[in-house]
Order: structure tokens, then sequence, then C-alpha cells
């Protein structure tokens, strides 16, 4: 098992992009592997010797990559190209993927990061004003015989709820964590799957993702020359992909009663509807393999909009609700200054 600290997703993307290009030169994979060792941490070196290591003793890639804890996606792509595909093809294609997720993922946390920080600056303000503040008013009030406006009173008793609110938000979250992984990790693929479907938010953004990975899986098989009975019988044996192991065994038998396979994915719920009409055509043509390929790759660019797209709508939420929240801040502290200059005249 691997040691010392974990590859992340990018630098997994970069190290498949830049093994991927080696082996495309005609490097040998534990040749293209002892370069890549150059000029790296050490930490990172140590765990590409044990790569190495492995590949020399009869090891496959994805078995060697898997005791480095690389994402499963990828060294599910990589099982199959090592049995009836390209793995040059495999390995750009696993470390672009990775990239893409990363560049995604990253753009949506730097969309939401400064109104967040801004967000938190707000509340400690409100909490600050209301709680070290607000009494110094209340006495000079009781004083004068002047009662505080309703809306200042209600923001006071909303500011004095925030500890109570985020220990309700923090017990929240920690409950969701532990029904995920004593529930969700228990649940078959195929259940989960049905279970973020129901999730309006998500539903759309799973069938993309789940689409692009059976696209690309099955092209990557058919272009080797496999019929699509073997690519399916392929995808049931990869112990890495646990959804599709079902789904292709499910499908290997509905092939057997005599089903076409583009009505076949036509019932699948949790596939984009144009992949039937993909088939079809690929298969008319006798490219379905290339065609899957080029479909895959339309549908990541679809997911990046789709990103942009909520990434546009976050930020001018975020603001105009922090906005609100400074707004309605400084009503409740003018309001009773008013009320104030109003009894004094």
């Amino acid at each position: 098992m691997s040691r010392g600290r974990r590859w992340t997703n990018r630098q997994q993307g970069d190290f498949l992009l830049r093994l991927g290009r080696l082996l495309e030169q005609g490097y040998s994979l534990p040749k293209a592997i002892s370069i890549l060792k150059l000029h790296q941490n050490r930490w990172m070196q140590d765990g590409l010797q044990r790569v190495y290591d492995c590949l020399k003793r009869g090891y496959a890639l994805h078995e060697a990559l898997a005791n480095e804890n690389f994402s499963r996606d990828v060294l599910g792509f990589l099982e199959l190209s090592e049995k009836h595909g390209d793995l040059r093809f495999s390995v750009m294609e696993g470390g672009k993927m990775l990239q893409k997720k990363e560049e995604m993922k990253g753009r949506f946390i730097k969309a939401v990061r400064y109104p967040i920080f801004l967000f938190v600056v707000v509340l400690c303000i409100c909490f600050v004003l209301f709680r070290m503040l607000m009494p110094h008013f209340l006495s000079l009030y009781s004083s004068l015989d002047i009662k505080f406006p309703y809306f200042t009173m209600v923001m006071i008793s909303i500011l004095k709820k925030i500890p109570f609110l985020f220990f309700m938000f923090a017990a929240f979250i920690v409950s969701a964590a532990l029904l995920y992984f004593t529930f969700m990790k228990k649940m078959s693929p195929s259940r989960r799957i049905s279970l973020l479907l129901r999730i309006p938010v998500l539903k759309r953004t799973v069938i993309v993702l789940i689409t692009h990975q059976f696209s690309i899986q099955l092209g990557s098989l058919l272009k080797g020359g496999l019929a699509i009975n073997e690519a399916l019988k392929i995808l049931e044996q990869n112990q890495y992909m646990r959804f599709f192991q079902t789904e292709a065994a499910l499908m290997k038998k509905e092939l057997v009663n005599g089903l076409r396979f583009e009505d076949i994915v036509a019932q699948r719920r949790y596939f984009v509807p144009e992949l039937s009409m993909i088939i079809a055509h690929g298969q008319s043509y006798g490219s379905l393999g290339k065609e899957l390929i080029a479909y895959s790759e339309i549908l990541i660019s679809y997911a990046e909009e789709r990103m942009a797209k909520y990434i546009i709508v976050v930020q001018p939420v975020l603001f105009l609700f922090i906005g609100s929240m400074i707004l309605a801040m400084f009503v409740s502290m003018l309001l009773p200054m008013f009320k104030m200059m109003d009894s004094i005249q």
C-alpha cells in the first residue's frame, strides 16, 4: 500500500497526461515512469518508484496506481483499455477527465469564495454590533422610556440566536455526513444513483456524467474492434465500476432476449435521451466506437457550460443576500435613532 501524502486529482491528471505523451512518443510504460520520476518532489518520487516496481513485477498499470489511491473512475477506465483497448488513449483521456473535474471545481470555488468570505465578515460585524452596542442603546432607550422599533427587535432576536443556528447547522452537516457514510456507502450503486436522480438540482448533472462515463468506456472498447456483447462482458468484469458492472450484465441479458441496443439504452432514465439516437446512427454507419467517444467530449463540454451557468446564478444570489443583510443591519440601527430624535423634538 502507498505511504506518505495522497495524490490530488490535479497531480493525478498532470501525471497521466505526461505519461500519455511519453507513450505516444514510443516509450515503454516502465521507461516512461522512470523518466517522470525526475524533477519531482521526494514523496512523489517514492510513489512513482512503487509504481515502477509493481510494473516490473508484472502488475498492470491500474493495479499499480490503485496502490497510490488514484481515482476509481480513472482506474476503471485503465483496466478496460489494458484488456481490450488503446492504453495511450485511455491514459490521456483519464488525465483530461481529472483536469476538467478540477478546473470546474476550481472555477466554482473561486466564484463563491469571496461572497462567502464577505458573508462571514458581515455576519461577524452584525454579531459584534448587536452584542456590544445594542445593550447600551437598550439601557439608554429604557431610561428615556422609548421602545425599540419592531424591525430592530426582530433583528436583535435573530442575531441572539446566531450561535444556536450555527450549532444547528454544524449538527446538520455532521448528521448528513454520518448518514452518508453509514447508509449511502452501504447502498448498491444502482440504488444510490436512483436516490440522486430524485434531487431536482442534481438530476441533470448526474445523468450527463453517467452518460459521459458510459460513452467513453464503451466507445474505447468498440473502437478497439470488439462487438457490443463482448464490450459489455468486459464492463461487467470491471472491479472499479460497480454501477456499470450491474448494468452491463442486465444489458447483455436483454440483448440475448432480442432487444436492440439503442432500445435498451433508451429505457434507462439515467442516460440522456440523445444517447440512443447516437447509438442507432453509429451502428448504421459502422462507427459506433468513434461516435460514442466524440459524444462523450460533447457531454463534458455541456457539463462545463452548465457549471458556468450555475456560477453566473450563484454569484448574484449570494451578493444580493449579503447586500440585503447589510441593508437590514443599517436600517435596524438607524430606526431607533430616528425614533429617539422624534421623541426629543
